[in-house]
């Protein structure tokens, strides 16, 4: 990763928005497991509810189905969800 996003948070979010398919836009799946590998200690994760900028509101089930490939190992999972959330927004522990 270059030096220039070093210091920038990955808020992987947004499928439905990325994918060029309909639910469960599994093709946006690579990229978000990408920007979690790359972005690590830095990524964190939500549903981009309301989804302002889709004519289909998604079932934010489906959202949450998806974080299994996104961040495939529960490591990663809990950095994504509950460690990388809680001290890049100072959450108490």
């Amino acid at each position: 990763m270059g030096s220039r996003l070093k210091d920038k948070i990955a808020i992987i979010s947004g499928a439905g928005c990325i994918s060029r398919q309909s639910a469960p836009w599994k093709d946006a799946v690579p990229f978000a497991r990408k920007l979690v590998a790359e972005f690590g200690d830095r990524a964190v994760w939500g549903t981009d509810w309301p989804h302002p900028n889709l004519k289909e509101v998604p079932d934010d089930g489906d959202l949450v189905d998806l974080l299994g490939e996104i961040a495939p190992t529960e490591a990663r999972r809990k950095a994504l969800l509950v460690d990388n959330p809680r001290r890049l927004y100072g959450f108490p522990a």
